[in-house]
């Protein structure tokens, strides 16, 4: 029997607009996708009986997508660990798509950055 989190990567990963470069699930847009009730998104998970069980809530007739809990289990680091955004463990400024290593042109401007807030 498989473990939760793995049927959830699994379903997630059936889509490849949630796969990663690397194949891992892109934890970022899920998470974006599930704060507006994406319909793709919320499909999938529906059509799991699973997933369906765990984030979604009957009332009456009618099915409710448990949000909040599917975006606390998304973010949570034990599951999918090494995944935290599209570029990895690049941290820095990118211009059309490439890493900008030195510029001169570029100013990062803080305001009340001589001040204590």
């Amino acid at each position: 029997m498989k473990k939760f989190g793995e049927i959830v990567e699994q379903v997630l990963l059936s889509n490849p607009q949630y796969v990663l470069e690397d194949g891992g699930v892109n934890k970022n847009l899920v998470v974006s996708l599930a704060r507006t009730y994406d319909k793709d998104l919320i499909e999938l998970l529906f059509a799991n009986k699973d997933l369906k069980g765990f984030f979604f809530i009957k009332i009456g007739e009618v099915y409710v997508f448990k949000k909040d809990a599917f975006i606390d289990f998304i973010s949570n680091k034990e599951w999918l660990p090494n995944s935290y955004t599209k570029y990895g463990i690049e941290i820095g400024l990118f211009a059309g798509g490439d890493r900008i290593k030195s510029s001169s042109e570029v100013v990062l401007e803080w305001p009340y950055k001589d001040c204590i807030l």
